[in-house]
């Protein structure tokens, strides 16, 4: 059932990519993606609440119930509220079969140096990012708190990446949040770093906040992908790219545990925090060289 819900919900975030870019200005599309995502993580935050106070009044298999007729409302809502919009690989795929037309296209978008790079750090940065979170009922046992705290520590991160998100749409302009994105996205795991020294509860929460503002990197990132991505692969492109990030960090999760298992959850968020900084300092110094190619060869032709 979990595998089924992935990959419906790969194919549901690409179509909903392409439906905000065909429904939105360009100078929209970055605030409308970022709308969506305080959206998830405030559900995230309200979803932890609500779904123990459904598990207690109705059982695990009543909230689950209720969890799939919100799935069918929200279905409902979309195909009876929602316009059409024209869709540009329409007729392109012609008589081609289902599995081979979508390697293809996943070929198509891989093989592109600069969607590669950036679909990633869309990857990678969130792999190492789930640590604290896999790892919250042993770290905050292993600091005698008690089972509430660990709601609480799940909270700080979505709460951080919500105050990221708003307050880079309102501060940034569009050409800030896009150099923002490298050193945004290395700077998210420095607070992880501090994980070394065992910090206690109240302050590791504030490093976990502060480590979710930085999640404003994803901003940046949204454009770049927008811009990099050709119009007619753009659906398929956020379809790959939410496959490769739920994969990613589900193998997080379960490396974090592994990990933790030898040498502790402090440790484990530490190291998760270094792996994170070296990846994505890597695909940052990488952007920067093509960048600067792009630049010479401008200059060469002009």
């Amino acid at each position: 059932m979990r595998w089924c819900l992935g990959l419906l919900a790969s194919v549901a975030s690409g179509s909903r990519a392409a439906l905000v870019r065909s429904a939105v200005t360009r100078e929209a599309y970055v605030p409308a993606r970022s709308l969506l995502r305080v959206a998830s993580q405030s559900a995230q935050i309200g979803g932890n609440a609500v779904g123990g106070a459904l598990v207690v009044a109705l059982s695990p298999s009543g909230a689950i119930l209720v969890n799939a007729a919100s799935f069918l409302f929200s279905a409902s809502v979309v195909r009876l509220v929602v316009s059409d919009y024209p869709n540009p690989a329409a007729g392109e795929s012609g008589r081609a079969r289902l599995l081979e037309d979508s390697l293809r296209g996943a070929g198509s978008i891989l093989g592109n140096a600069a969607l590669r790079r950036l679909l990633l750090l869309g990857w990678l940065v969130p792999m190492f990012s789930v640590a604290p979170e896999a790892l919250a009922a042993p770290y905050v046992a292993a600091h005698r708190g008690s089972a509430a705290l660990v709601g609480v520590w799940l909270v700080a991160l979505p709460l951080g990446i919500i105050a990221g998100d708003v307050s880079g749409v309102r501060f940034l302009t569009a050409g800030q949040q896009r150099r923002l994105v490298g050193p945004a996205a290395a700077a998210g795991f420095l607070p992880y770093l501090v994980f070394a020294l065992h910090p206690s509860i109240p302050f590791a929460l504030a490093l976990l906040v502060v480590s979710g503002v930085c999640g404003m990197y994803s901003l940046g990132l949204d454009a770049q992908l927008r811009d990099a991505a050709p119009e007619r692969l753009f659906a398929r492109t956020m379809t790959l790219n939410t496959a490769g990030l739920m994969t990613l960090q589900g193998l997080g999760f379960a490396l974090a545990g592994a990990v933790a298992e030898v040498v502790g959850p402090s440790l484990a968020i530490t190291a998760a925090g270094a792996l994170g900084l070296l990846a994505a300092t890597i695909l940052n110094a990488q952007g920067a060289r093509r960048g600067r190619s792009s630049g010479m060869t401008s200059s060469g032709s002009g």
